[in-house]
């Protein structure tokens, strides 16, 4: 907490994370500028302004000849766990969307069908994912 931070942009879930923590130790970060990725990340540590965090995966890809150093983070709250299922709509959708028009002649009705599973995802986040939450909360 004692050096210039290049953090992700203000709502992204590392720097969300990396902030929370640091207030539940009563620090604060000192933020030098928000970037849009871990690329940025690099190449703003790299011109000297400060220090970044990145997944080591991130690094190890990104940072090939930059004169980098990683220092692992052993802290409980560095280990985090990621599960996504984002790209799944983008794989989808295509797929979906050609086989309804070779169907119908028409790329409405996937659109309908698209429009209702957002309906049902939106509902299905309103309604389950705050209490999942609130129960994970109170666990810590």
């Amino acid at each position: 907490m004692d050096y210039d931070h290049v953090g992700l942009f203000a709502t992204s879930s590392t720097y969300l994370r990396s902030q929370y923590s640091a207030q539940q130790i009563g620090k604060s970060i000192r933020l030098r500028v928000h970037v849009p990725g871990f690329d940025a990340i690099c190449r703003i540590v790299q011109a000297g302004m400060g220090i970044g965090l990145i997944p080591d995966r991130a690094f190890e890809v990104l940072s090939q000849g930059m004169e980098l150093s990683a220092i692992a983070l052993n802290d409980d709250w560095a280990d985090r766990e990621l599960v996504t299922i984002g790209q799944l709509g983008g794989i989808v959708s295509p797929i979906m969307v050609g086989s309804v028009k070779d169907l119908t002649g028409s790329t409405t009705p996937a659109l309908y069908v698209i429009a209702g599973f957002c309906l049902f995802c939106a509902t299905l986040l309103l309604s389950a994912l705050p209490r999942e939450l609130r129960a994970s909360d109170s666990q810590k």
